[in-house]
């Protein structure tokens, strides 16, 4: 479910923490751009890609000057994928 700012929710109640950069967002982007081009997928692509560039911008913001990053949520304890999503954009 879209919440918005190019944040995906996975459950009822939102919260944020880094699920979006090792899970929701690479993922989605990788299947539509498989999917996409043959089956009809292309207008949820646009808009998938908007909300990861949205979502890249602000995961950059998150990183401080000497290159830590704050500690959120569930993400405490697999902060070693934090930042996936961002990694993921810059190759593409």
């Amino acid at each position: 479910m879209v919440q918005g700012d190019g944040v995906y929710g996975d459950g009822p109640d939102f919260h944020w923490d880094y699920y979006n950069s090792y899970v929701i967002q690479p993922f989605l982007f990788d299947i539509l751009l498989i999917v996409s081009p043959k089956d009809g997928y292309q207008r949820l692509s646009e808009q998938a890609l908007g909300r990861a560039v949205r979502y890249a911008a602000i995961q950059e913001r998150l990183i401080n000057t000497d290159g830590t990053f704050p500690v959120i949520g569930r993400s405490i304890y697999y902060r070693a994928g934090a930042f996936q999503h961002l990694a993921n954009m810059a190759l593409q």
